[in-house]
Order: C-alpha cells, then sequence, then structure tokens
C-alpha cells in the first residue's frame, strides 16, 4: 500500500467510525466589516496533521491525482476522467492564487462521506476537495480573490467571497482592477478574466 493509498485508507476508516469531516468554515464572516485593505491571516492549517475523513498530502495537484486513483482502487468504484479532471484544474488554481498572494506551502485534502442510502452497492462517496494553505498574511480582498479565483468558483467558494462581504467573483474582480491601478498586484480571478463567473 504506498502512501496515496495509506492517507485514503485511514480517511475511510473514519467514515466507518461514524466520524464527519470538518463542515464548511463560516469564520470568514468575522471580516466581512474589514476595508478590502485590511490585512488577514489565512490559517487553515489548524487542524492538520489529521482532519477526520480526510485524506491530505502535501506537493503538488499531481499528488491530489495520486488521492482520487488511491480512492478508486480502494473502494473499486471507477472516477470519471473529467472529474478528476475538473478538481485538479480547479485546486490548482486556488494553488497558483494561493503562492501569487504570499502562501508559502500548500496542501491538497480529499474529503470523504459515507453515500446516500439510494446508492446501490456503494459505502462512500467522495465529499470534496480542497487546498490548504499554511498561516500568511494578505489582505481581505486577497482572501476573495483566492476564494473565488478559479475559472469556475464553486458554491463553497462563492459562500467564502459572501461570507467576506463581496456580492459576487466580478465583485470581487472589479474591487481587484481598481486597487491594481493604485499600484497594488492583485492577481484577477480567472472566473471574471475567462468569462465563467457564475454569479456575475
Amino acid at each position: 500500500m504506498n502512501m496515496y493509498e495509506t492517507a485514503v485508507r485511514r480517511a475511510l476508516l473514519d467514515v466507518e467510525q461514524g466520524l464527519y469531516a470538518p463542515e464548511p468554515d463560516d469564520s470568514f464572516q468575522r471580516y466581512a466589516p474589514y476595508e478590502d485593505n485590511r490585512l488577514v491571516v489565512v490559517n487553515n492549517f489548524r487542524q492538520l496533521p489529521h482532519v477526520p475523513c480526510t485524506a491530505i498530502v502535501k506537493q503538488t495537484a499531481h499528488s491530489l491525482g495520486h488521492l482520487f486513483k488511491a480512492y478508486s482502487t480502494l473502494t473499486e468504484q471507477p472516477l470519471s476522467p473529467s472529474f478528476v479532471s475538473y478538481y485538479l484544474r480547479h485546486e490548482s488554481q486556488h494553488a497558483a492564487c494561493a503562492r501569487m498572494l504570499g502562501a508559502t506551502a500548500v496542501w491538497y485534502a480529499l474529503a470523504f462521506r459515507c453515500a446516500e442510502p439510494n446508492v446501490r452497492g456503494q459505502v462512500f462517496d467522495i465529499d470534496g476537495a480542497a487546498t490548504i494553505v499554511q498561516a500568511f498574511h494578505t489582505t481581505k480582498l486577497g482572501l476573495a480573490i483566492m476564494s473565488v479565483y478559479p475559472e469556475q468558483p464553486s458554491s463553497d467558494d462563492m459562500r467564502d467571497a459572501f461570507n467576506l462581504g463581496y456580492d459576487s467573483a466580478r465583485d470581487v474582480a472589479e474591487r481587484a482592477i481598481a486597487y491594481n491601478r493604485q499600484g497594488h498586484h492583485y492577481p484577477i480571478p480567472l472566473s471574471y478574466t475567462t468569462g465563467q463567473n457564475p454569479q456575475d
């Protein structure tokens, strides 16, 4: 059993024991009253090294692909290439943005849950993939940019932006553009530049 299969197996054992992956973090709401350029600490490393029902690897998005493969091998559940490709692209885009904003360590996570009762013969489901960054400082706007940076922000990504006080991915992008005209160097969300913004 390789390191990816070991990580996935441990996470699946958590699911079998009735544990749950952590709920999405709504703590961003505390930053909503802040100005765009107010410094905040990005730190979703709090629960490492072990997060229940979650396999975590450090390195590259390629490693996340190995976690998907390990899951498919251990559960004998094939995953469609397009499903895996979407998550690899999405999480690598989050990670790229985090690095542009100053993150120096990035981890990738794959969370699991019990399958829905109506799924015949299936014990586990993938609960989602995530990019985890080691603590670093950025601004409230930078945190919002990191949330909506991918070409296709997820509903969780959009929830983070809303919790920070922004109306949409377009709102975040246009504020970044305005600050860049004043000499800042914010990355512009791909969701804005590619025209795939789900809520503009």
